[in-house]
């Protein structure tokens, strides 16, 4: 069986993104997922006791396809996993068809289709109790938990994660558990309740280092990052923010590096270094680029564009000003 800890997900705040809407500039915070809370891709186990062989061939495929992240790759993958899933349910083995569930739900949200991933995790629940699969249990109203924190429903995550925390503990899962408390200060830090956001991720930054987790523990030290740059305490941040970059480097996690990056640059503004802060957000555009985060790419153009423009360079800020919308708006269409 895939494990359901492959399919887990973990929230990162980016509190220092900023994006042009408008004639104004405003501060914004985005959240990014890996597709799994371990530092490097697992390998695909399947159940001994599944005697499905064209279901397992079908369920391998769908999660080699997963890893690879593209919008191509992704939509491969969901046609893999219902295949192998109607040859589950057909068999009547409820733990991998609801493995399969839990593969399409988190797939479809990465695809930006929330409500029919929250569809296919409250089909996998049931089966995962049926089986009496605490872990999966546990994964999947993580990951509704989520969902519901993408969609705003901050509370209705926070009773999920709730939900799962104790699960995670019983099963002595502390990746998940790690996870899960991450997710919960993700919350707690959209709220504006940065003490309490600060009090779980403390709490997840050891379970992480624990099980060796590397990019579970630098989207952490990044969170907390951000958190002490939003108190203001901007050398505390750096501290933060320069430890998860050789971590998210070790891991190839581009996407989180650069927006570590970015933030680095934001925090050395604040601070009136505005050519250090130049040298990071060229650092970070490249990576936002490479790996398709348009969001990100024009949140980085936008506050290269602050720099210049604090620094009376009119006409290079509206370019990149300019940029960042024509960035935005073709992530729109």
């Amino acid at each position: 069986m895939i494990k359901p800890q492959q399919l887990i997900e973990i929230g990162l705040i980016t509190a220092t993104l900023s994006v042009m809407l408008g004639e104004s500039v405003l501060a914004t915070s985005s959240q990014l997922k890996t597709n799994s809370s371990s530092p490097q891709p697992t390998p695909i186990i399947i159940a001994q006791n599944s005697s499905n062989s064209e279901a397992d061939r079908l369920l391998n495929e769908g999660f080699i396809l997963f890893q690879q992240g593209t919008a191509e790759s992704l939509r491969e993958a969901l046609e893999k996993l219902q295949a192998a899933r109607e040859l589950y349910r057909a068999a009547r083995d409820k733990g991998n068809e609801a493995v399969t569930l839990l593969g399409m739900g988190r797939i479809n949200d990465l695809l930006g289709e929330k409500q029919t991933a929250l569809d296919y995790y409250n089909q996998a629940l049931p089966l995962y109790r049926a089986v009496e699969d605490r872990g999966g249990e546990a994964t999947t109203l993580n990951n509704i938990g989520l969902v519901y924190s993408d969609l705003g429903e901050k509370q209705t995550a926070l009773d999920y994660y709730n939900q799962a925390l104790p699960l995670y503990r019983a099963v002595e899962d502390r990746g998940g558990e790690a996870t899960t408390l991450n997710n919960i200060g993700l919350v707690y830090d959209s709220l504006g309740e940065k003490q309490t956001a600060l009090d779980y991720y403390n709490q997840a930054l050891p379970l992480y280092r624990a099980v060796e987790d590397r990019r579970g523990e630098a989207r952490t030290l990044t969170n907390i990052g951000g958190v002490y740059s939003d108190l203001g305490e901007k050398q505390t941040a750096l501290d933060y923010y320069n430890q998860a970059l050789p971590l998210l480097r070790a891991v190839g996690d581009r996407r989180v590096d650069a927006t570590t990056l970015n933030n680095i640059g934001h925090v050395y503004s604040d601070l009136g270094e505005k050519q250090t802060a130049l040298d990071y957000y060229n650092q970070a555009l490249p990576l936002f680029r490479a790996v398709g985060d348009r969001r990100g790419e024009a949140g980085t153009l936008n506050n290269i564009g602050r720099v210049y423009d604090s620094l009376g360079e009119k006409q290079t800020a509206l370019d990149y000003y300019n940029q960042a919308d024509e960035v935005l708006s073709a992530d729109v269409e």
